[in-house]
């Protein structure tokens, strides 16, 4: 394993003790717990609507949307209304890094349940995966994986369908920051 990689890990695990530490007890959501709703976001949110897959996200305005990124020319290249999938983050996201909050618009079948089944070992390990259940999701019947949080799994990823679409949204960073709150924006347009 490449010394950069043994510090990334490292960092990851200090990290990771120092914010349990500071936590005074850790409680599991309920079942149908929703994200909470953001406010005032007129002023200080964009909106990213996609017109292929039916839905609109709102994400600060100090915040980056984008499609793909090139650490050669530190440059991203913008979502258009028909993208499969668009990234948000606070920092342009490189191959390997997981800060960013995806979403992800798939023309498959598959129910929600049964694709977070089947693809569960494309986030987290066995040993990682905390739970698969039933939610709701900004009022939406979903299904949600939800992983470790840390450098080797995702803290969670929410699957539901709309217009024959499944949409998946993949958050890999810990709870507590913006990722909620732009979870909160998601809806669907038609």
């Amino acid at each position: 394993m490449s010394s950069i990689k043994k510090l990334l890990i490292l960092t990851s695990a200090i990290l990771f003790l120092a914010a349990a530490c500071n936590k005074q007890a850790a409680v599991q959501p309920a079942q149908n717990q929703e994200p909470p709703k953001a406010t005032d976001q007129a002023s200080n949110f964009n909106a990213y609507t996609n017109t292929k897959f039916g839905y609109e996200i709102k994400y600060p305005k100090n915040f980056i949307i984008y499609i793909s990124a090139d650490e050669a020319s530190q440059s991203s290249i913008p979502p258009t209304p028909t993208s499969d999938r668009v990234s948000i983050s606070e920092k342009i996201i490189y191959g390997g890094e997981t800060e960013a909050l995806t979403v992800n618009g798939l023309s498959d079948k598959s129910s929600p349940k049964d694709w977070l089944r089947k693809n569960s070992s494309e986030y987290t390990s066995k040993e990682e995966l905390k739970y698969i259940k039933q939610i709701s999701f900004n009022g939406l019947d979903a299904w949600e994986l939800k992983g470790s949080g840390n450098i080797a799994s995702v803290n969670k990823v929410i699957a539901l369908t709309s217009n024959n679409h499944l949409i998946v949204l993949e958050l890999y960073t810990v709870e507590g920051n913006n990722d909620d709150q732009i979870l909160s924006t998601f809806k669907f347009t038609k």
